[in-house]
């Protein structure tokens, strides 16, 4: 979502890694395998943001606790995988979700997203937080949070998700923004990148 943003605010090179599959899936685990193993870089800081995808068991049953167990091991591993490529390591909380605004035909037709933007600034409108995806939402960014606290250093947390809770931005979707928050979360992660820069003296 915001990768080409911080790109140009930072004015430096990003790469990218995008991916809707658990973190054990082979697929996941061939993916980054390719990726480091293809790359002529050197990269000063990985940002790592998982955790989005996967909120029901393999085989469809709601998410139990032998899965929240099992995403804190996975996570713990990739961040133990990623160490081998960077010293630095950000990790940051999920964003958690709302369920979308229906905009009635008339209304899109006449006025885009426009009047909708308008009354959500205004507080006429209000999003309405998905609570059934937001319970394992929650849960995941708490483990986040203690891999992050009880890592080695050179793993620090950018906990994106309670950052922006503050502010008042407007989704496109269940959990994509507006075009405002792009901005303002690649801030954030520069910050981050500051703060590691100025930690090495």
């Amino acid at each position: 979502m915001v990768r080409s943003t911080f790109a140009r605010i930072a004015d430096a090179p990003v790469d990218l890694i995008g991916s809707s599959s658990a973190l054990d899936d082979e697929l996941f685990v061939n993916q980054i395998d390719g990726f480091f193993n293809n790359s002529c870089y050197d990269y000063n800081v990985i940002f790592v943001q998982m955790g989005h995808h996967g909120r029901v068991g393999k085989t469809g049953e709601e998410y139990a606790e032998h899965d929240f167990e099992k995403f804190e091991n996975d996570l713990k591993c990739l961040l133990a995988y990623l160490r081998q490529h960077c010293a630095n390591i950000v990790l940051e909380t999920v964003f958690s979700s709302v369920i979308p605004q229906k905009i009635n035909k008339l209304e899109r037709r006449l006025f885009g997203r426009r009047l909708h933007r308008a009354l959500f600034k205004a507080g006429v409108r209000r999003e309405v937080p998905d609570e059934e995806i937001n319970r394992v939402t929650d849960r995941k960014n708490e483990i986040i949070r203690k891999v992050a606290g009880a890592s080695a250093s050179g793993v620090t947390l950018l906990d994106i998700d309670e950052i922006v809770k503050k502010k008042r931005f407007m989704h496109t979707d269940h959990i994509h923004f507006e075009n405002e928050a792009k901005l303002f979360i690649a801030k954030r992660m520069l910050e981050a990148v500051d703060a590691i820069r100025c930690g090495q003296g």
